[in-house]
């Protein structure tokens, strides 16, 4: 009797099946184990956040536990003596009364250790605050000063204009130079000072010449966008000149 191929092909199919479906559910499971683990985790480290956190409240109640046996060292103290002083004059303490009244003492000061140190960074927090907004109100307005006395030195022209000693127009009209002179007192000299106006166009004048220790102004144009001006050319309305600048 012959074994035919399709006999033993079918049980191999078979084989092959159960197989794949092992390793399908082995990496189902893995899967799922992998998950688990990711879970694991996380937990672990809220576990750890959390004994952080323990930690710190354990080292805070130390702390105050160390400053609390400290008043209470000391509270008791103070009662042994007192005690002893009233002893010493006739009077008789309990030494229970004098426990009651130590651990009420204690409580008591540590209570008011406690808001007094919170009153006092506020109370210090609050001054540093106000010291800090005052001196800012206060560099605000030396800055002020300080800035608008720069200005009214150099540069604001309506002072200088005291004195009108030339004008000039351009030969198509465009424009007009005025110089002034001006005297800022008898410890400075005279200043000539000059400013283009638009005649059409609706602009603020502008200042182009400026000469410390000049009283006069000789203005001549060559065309109708330059002039000269005491020996000094200015291709207008661009080119300025001032003489602290070159000083």
């Amino acid at each position: 009797m012959g074994i035919c191929a399709e006999d033993v092909q079918i049980p191999f199919l078979l084989l092959q099946e159960k197989i794949d479906q092992l390793s399908a559910r082995t990496a189902r499971v893995q899967r799922k184990t992998d998950q688990l683990s990711a879970r694991t985790a996380r937990v672990q480290r809220k576990t750890d956040q959390v004994s952080a956190r323990t930690a710190r409240v354990q080292r805070k109640t130390d702390q105050v536990s160390a400053r609390t046996a400290r008043v209470q060292e000391k509270t008791a103290r103070v009662t042994t003596r007192t005690a002893q002083s009233l002893n010493m004059r006739g009077w008789k303490v309990s030494p229970y009364l004098g426990n009651i009244y130590s651990a009420e003492i204690v409580s008591i000061l540590t209570d008011w250790g406690l808001q007094m140190n919170d009153a006092e960074k506020l109370e210090k927090e609050k001054v540093y605050k106000k010291t800090l907004l005052v001196l800012f109100i206060w560099i605000l307005f030396f800055a002020g000063i300080i800035g608008y006395g720069i200005y009214w030195l150099f540069f604001d022209c309506a002072r200088f204009k005291q004195e009108l000693i030339a004008e000039s127009t351009s030969p198509q009209g465009t424009y007009t130079v005025k110089a002034y002179v001006s005297d800022a007192g008898a410890t400075t000299s005279y200043t000539v000072f000059g400013e283009l106006v638009f005649n059409h166009e609706k602009r603020k004048p502008k200042k182009i010449y400026w000469q410390y220790r000049e009283s006069e102004a000789n203005i001549y144009w060559s065309d109708d966008d330059t002039v000269s001006i005491n020996g000094v050319t200015l291709n207008v309305p661009d080119e300025t000149y001032d003489d602290r600048d070159n000083e």
